[in-house]
């Protein structure tokens, strides 16, 4: 079996809307690696275009990588070589618009609806990590939702709700 540093790697641009390199970085398993993003990333749903290109192992395409963030200056890598720390997203007109699609939606469910991270995060048209963190504020804040786990929270019935 090949260990993951000899395995072929592959270095990949995210691009954002007219062409702006959001990000680039490097994995053997791409599926995994948007997956991640998409989970852990508030810009995430800001791609709108992938490019890839394969090397033959990690420390070629690592090697890339380092050179190509300085020289194409990716928007939100989190360190760039020699430039300090990338771009922050800012995310606060998308929490936002899921904590008022919330107030709105909870208004209009039964207590024991479950309502889970990704449905917010694509009703709304933000990252799911975006949706987390305006559910958990909501929730914390309003007392009509509660915590499940995984991403799932549920509508806390009238007697439950915090004060």
């Amino acid at each position: 079996m090949t260990g993951y540093r000899q395995a072929e790697t592959a270095l990949y641009r995210l691009y954002g809307a007219e062409g702006k390199l959001l990000y680039l970085g490097i994995t053997c398993d791409l599926e995994q690696r948007w997956k991640l993003h998409a989970d852990n990333q508030p810009w995430w749903h800001l791609v709108t275009r992938k490019v890839i290109e394969w090397h033959p192992d990690r420390a070629t395409a690592a090697a890339h990588e380092k050179r190509l963030t300085v020289e194409e200056r990716p928007l939100y890598n989190r360190f760039r070589v020699n430039q300090g720390e990338a771009n922050r997203y800012d995310d606060t007109a998308d929490l936002r618009r899921v904590t008022e699609w919330l107030g709105k939606r909870v208004s209009e469910m039964r207590p024991g609806f479950q309502i889970w991270t990704g449905d917010a995060a694509e009703a709304c048209g933000v990252s799911r990590v975006t949706a987390g963190t305006a559910m958990r504020r909501f929730a914390a804040e309003d007392g009509r939702l509660e915590f499940l786990l995984h991403g799932r929270y549920v509508v806390r019935p009238e007697r439950q709700q915090a004060a």
